[in-house]
């Protein structure tokens, strides 16, 4: 999962992301830097990847529908599936993380 976040810090900052939006993001709720339908997304991913122990909540579905389309909501949980299917290839093979070129 190193290697995953690295990579994607990275890219979200070439995107135009902020440093701030990005160490901020697992508080996201506690702050006013997120908007209604990036908390709903990022509610969605985390409430999927803890599938194991309880299933997202209707509640959270409903809200995502205030926000999203019905087809919006299916490419995000196909997307946090599959970054899930990722995270779990790399933690087993143990990709390193690389020093990054200046």
């Amino acid at each position: 999962m190193p290697f995953c976040l690295d990579l994607h810090h990275r890219r979200a900052i070439g995107y135009g992301e902020t440093e701030q939006r990005l160490s901020l993001v697992s508080v996201h709720g506690e702050v006013g830097l997120f908007d209604e339908a990036e908390q709903v997304a990022l509610e969605l991913a985390e409430q999927i990847t803890r599938m194991s122990s309880a299933r997202p909540t209707a509640e959270l579905f409903s809200r995502a529908r205030k926000v999203y389309t019905e087809e919006q909501i299916s490419v995000l949980c196909m997307a946090c599936i599959g970054i899930n299917a990722f995270n779990r290839l790399s933690i087993l093979s143990e990709h390193p993380v690389r020093k990054a070129r200046s």
